[in-house]
């Protein structure tokens, strides 16, 4: 009986000690839709280039699955699905008002492109950053001086 129970003591230690053990697996934050619904969002980066020129481009969440913006030149609109782990997909994006040139790879199809590539989002250190399916950040959006 008492081999038994040293048994059972002896394989509860290991057990819990294993777990105790046990590397600890980052845990990214549920991404908030509130956080970023009604906040128009500027960009700072595109696909890992600094912004330079203005106007800059800028969207804003108008609801959970809805959101709009300019490139700088071309406004937009575009439905978007937030889901789980953070994952973000943005639908083809609708011109509003008179679209206007650009020039071919210029930061506004940058913008585009990184927009249409967004797999997911998160929220770090206040900015706003939208990934690629790989990880990598397309675009890193800080928060307009006019909100609130």
């Amino acid at each position: 009986m008492i081999c038994i129970f040293r048994f059972w003591a002896v394989a509860s230690f290991l057990v819990l000690s294993g777990c105790a053990l046990t590397p600890s697996v980052p845990v990214v934050p549920a991404f908030s839709p509130a956080a970023i619904t009604g906040v128009e969002w500027i960009a700072t980066v595109v696909d890992g280039v600094p912004y330079m020129q203005s106007p800059r481009p800028k969207l804003r969440w108008t609801s959970v699955d809805a959101l709009s913006g300019t490139g700088g030149c071309n406004a937009f609109a575009a439905r978007a699905t937030l889901g789980a782990q953070n994952s973000v997909r943005i639908g083809s994006m609708v011109p509003i008002g008179k679209p206007c040139m650009t020039e071919p790879g210029a930061q506004e199809d940058m913008f585009f492109k990184a927009l249409e590539q967004t797999a997911q989002a998160r929220i770090e250190s206040g900015q706003l950053l939208l990934l690629a399916e790989d990880g990598r950040v397309l675009l890193r959006m800080s928060k307009s001086a006019s909100n609130p």
